[in-house]
């Protein structure tokens, strides 16, 4: 492959990653999280706990761990195809590592 186009699908595979890491910060746990930045939600006692029930709340991990599969995919693809470690691998295990913590650890336990 010439070396041209292997930096082009190491910048595209890069580029993924970060947007993995995007949707995995910006996702919302529920959908009316936003309520809780209107000025008056803090004097009206709103928290996390009180926000009103997202039927769609399981999607969330669910839609961002397929993104984060179809990029560990493509890195051990690039890991076996040069018979040695790609930075990609790391980049995988970050993502992973960011998805569990976004999804499972530091979720408001009501």
């Amino acid at each position: 492959m010439n070396s041209k186009v292997r930096a082009v699908l190491n910048v595209a595979l890069y580029l993924y990653a970060a947007l993995c890491g995007l949707l995995i910060y910006s996702w919302p746990l529920n959908k009316y999280e936003w309520m809780l930045d209107e000025p008056d939600a803090a004097s009206e006692g709103l928290t996390f706990c009180s926000l009103p029930l997202d039927n769609n709340a399981e999607s969330a991990p669910v839609f961002s761990f397929i993104a984060i599969f179809v990029f560990a995919v493509a890195a051990v693809v690039l890991a076996l195809k040069r018979k040695s470690f790609h930075p990609a691998l790391i980049i995988a295990l970050l993502l992973l590592l960011l998805w569990i913590a976004k999804f499972f650890l530091f979720v408001p336990q009501c």
